[in-house]
């Protein structure tokens, strides 16, 4: 990765978090910054293997250059003993579904996706900071999912600048995820795992049942008439 991203842009795994690796290895660039930029961080994560990073955090543009491939989309960082590949494609596996994450943080995560990933992926006006709160609240998601409430002044995982515009949206935000009234989850995830390099998560929206209902319904109205044309 460019001596500039890895300078800035880092992220979360430890062997608690993930339990095994996926297999097919697809190539993808991972380069910074996704539209709605990134702003400065400050973390430490006291349990084995520690971490203090002092940076940027915010969404990446993860690009599969597979040939006649036509993916690319905001990734989040999970790895912080890693970089980024930059421009130069480095080999991702998919864990579709993020299975290797544990039940709890994948439905928290849906739930934080579902609530603010509209506002963290939005350019504009202090995007930058909606970003990097996004990434603060993914961290302390996966990193302190064992603890009864989200809260980044304290715990192994903790942000150490509480007077920062990222840590004040972040809690914010985790706020709301630990509010079990706000139990809304509209969104899968993906994590890519590498063996050489940081490790991404993404989101998806997922569509409502009703939605596919009554999108099924306008199909079978299009098949009637047109059979009723013939």
């Amino acid at each position: 990765m460019n001596s500039m991203t890895r300078a800035t842009i880092l992220g979360f795994l430890v062997s608690s978090v993930f339990v095994a690796l996926p297999t097919a290895a697809i190539p993808f660039t991972v380069t910074a910054w996704a539209p709605a930029g990134g702003a400065g961080v400050s973390i430490s994560k006291t349990d084995a293997p520690t971490r203090d990073y002092n940076g940027s955090g915010g969404g990446f543009v993860m690009t599969n250059t597979t040939p006649g491939s036509v993916d690319s989309f905001v990734s989040w960082c999970v790895d912080i003993f890693q970089y980024i590949p930059g421009s130069t494609p480095g080999e991702y596996s998919l864990d579709a579904g993020g299975l290797t994450l544990n039940s709890a943080s994948r439905n928290d995560l849906g739930r934080l996706a579902t609530m603010f990933l509209s506002a963290a992926t939005t350019p504009g006006a202090g995007s930058g900071n909606n970003a990097a709160a996004f990434q603060l609240a993914i961290w302390e998601i996966l990193y302190e999912r064992n603890t009864p409430s989200y809260n980044l002044a304290s715990g192994s995982f903790f942000s150490n600048a509480a007077l920062s515009a990222p840590h004040t949206i972040a809690q914010g935000w985790l706020n709301q995820v630990n509010n079990p009234s706000n139990s809304a989850n509209t969104y899968s995830l993906n994590v890519y795992t590498s063996q050489g390099f940081q490790d991404q998560i993404t989101f998806q929206n997922v569509p409502e049942p009703t939605t596919l209902g009554l999108l099924g319904i306008g199909l079978i109205g299009i098949g009637w008439a047109r059979r009723r044309a013939a």
